[in-house]
Formats: structure tokens, sequence, C-alpha cells
């Protein structure tokens, strides 16, 4: 929904907006990424019993890198960036995915 809004007021900008009803519509989608964000953010449990500090700085680190990769496969430009990292050099295959994927975010 945040794109949508993005492209509404970025790409048509003689559409009318009200001040109350686009702080409305800003406040649900603040509240729709908060979720967004909350499914993907896992809870990082307390520290265990006769853990060392080094032990659980590690789990922190390996739950937040989680959840960034997790979060990250959420962007449009995801399936362009794994397609870059994966393939060295681009097959004609490769690049015709890249180029539909920009196309597609470009045209929504």
């Amino acid at each position: 929904m945040a794109r949508s809004l993005y492209h509404l007021v970025y790409h048509h900008p003689h559409v009318y907006f009200r001040k109350k009803n686009f702080l409305a519509v800003s406040l649900i989608l603040m509240e729709e990424l908060t979720e967004v964000f909350q499914k993907h953010f896992p809870k990082i449990r307390d520290r265990k019993e006769g853990e060392t500090t080094p032990e659980y700085l590690n789990h922190i680190n390996e739950k937040v890198n989680t959840a960034h990769r997790e979060l990250l496969k959420l962007s449009p430009f995801y399936k362009i960036s794994e397609t870059f990292n994966a393939s060295k050099p681009l097959s004609l295959k490769d690049i015709k995915e890249i180029l539909n994927e920009v196309q597609k975010h470009n045209s929504s």
C-alpha cells in the first residue's frame, strides 16, 4: 500500500489530497509497516544463565542479521540484487529477468 500511495502522490500530482485524509492514510501505512516489521523481527531472548557476553552478542547478531535478510526480501529490488549477486557473468536469462523486474517496478 505504501508503494501505491507513493506512486499516486509523486506520479499524479494533479490528484488533490485533503491534509486530514493524507494524514489518516499515512497513519494507516505506518501501522501496516509496523506489523510487517514485527513479523520479520523476532524477539531476542534474554541472556541465558552462564552464557558469556560474546556468546550472547553472537546470538543477537545472528538474530538481527537473519531478520534483516528476511526484511530485504520484501524489497522490489531484492530479486534484481540476488540475480546480480548469484551470477557472474550474467546469462541472457539473468539479463531478461533483471529487465523484467525493472519494467514491473517502473510500471507500478
